[in-house]
């Protein structure tokens, strides 16, 4: 699904007031049984001068046909970059990340220096991927369930097309990271079984979180 700036630049600026907003409003059940607005302290704020938008957090895996599952971890246990193999971007202790959209890609080439990436498989099979549904989980909870894989395919009207926002889907709520949180990851979970299939080689999946980044201070 392709969105227009508008509803990306929308879907920003509330990741950016999630961040530098010094309270939030919530509803809680008053003493009368009734829901009420208050006012809460927000304890994700960052001053706006630490906050970086765009920002992305990226991990990538290798595109196989020996899983079903692939989990891709966004905490700040989650693996890091590795020249040559992936172009991995991870959280930093203390830090936060307030996303507002999820983004699959194929990451093909030898070396992660020169991969080249697309919203769509190389080879037929490779769109296997996209019969798949997405789900977070965080620390004991499950915050997305059955996105569906096909919402993240996209097929350039050539070979040479290229778009920072192709493969992407604008999420509601704002998701917020924490570089404190110990379980924070994004689970492509396919549909069907593939070891029969023959995919891409040197390929992996780049799934990468598209959100407003706020360093710790102090």
């Amino acid at each position: 699904m392709r969105f227009d700036q508008s509803s990306i630049m929308e879907a920003q600026r509330r990741a950016f007031a999630a961040l530098t907003s010094p309270q939030k409003s919530t509803n809680k059940r008053g003493a009368n049984g009734k829901l009420e607005k208050v006012l809460e302290m927000n304890k994700h704020y960052v001053p706006s001068k630490y906050c970086t938008a765009p920002a992305m957090l990226i991990q990538e895996l290798a595109w196989v046909n020996t899983t079903p599952t692939f989990t891709f971890d966004f905490s700040i246990n989650g693996p890091g970059q590795t020249p040559g193999t992936n172009n991995n971007i991870k959280i930093g202790k203390n830090d936060i990340f307030a996303f507002y959209g999820i983004q699959i890609l194929f990451g093909t080439g030898t070396s992660s220096a020169s991969f080249v990436y697309r919203a769509h498989g190389v080879l037929p099979a490779d769109d296997s991927m996209y019969n798949s549904f997405v789900l977070i989980k965080t620390e004991s909870s499950t915050y997305v369930d059955k996105m569906e894989g096909q919402y993240f395919r996209d097929n350039a009207a050539n070979a040479n097309e290229f778009y920072g926002d192709m493969g992407l889907q604008i999420i509601n709520p704002v998701r917020i990271i924490s570089g404190e949180v110990g379980t924070f990851q994004v689970v492509v979970q396919l549909k069907n079984p593939i070891a029969a299939l023959v995919l891409s080689a040197n390929t992996v999946i780049s799934m990468r979180l598209h959100g407003v980044y706020g360093q710790a201070q102090g």
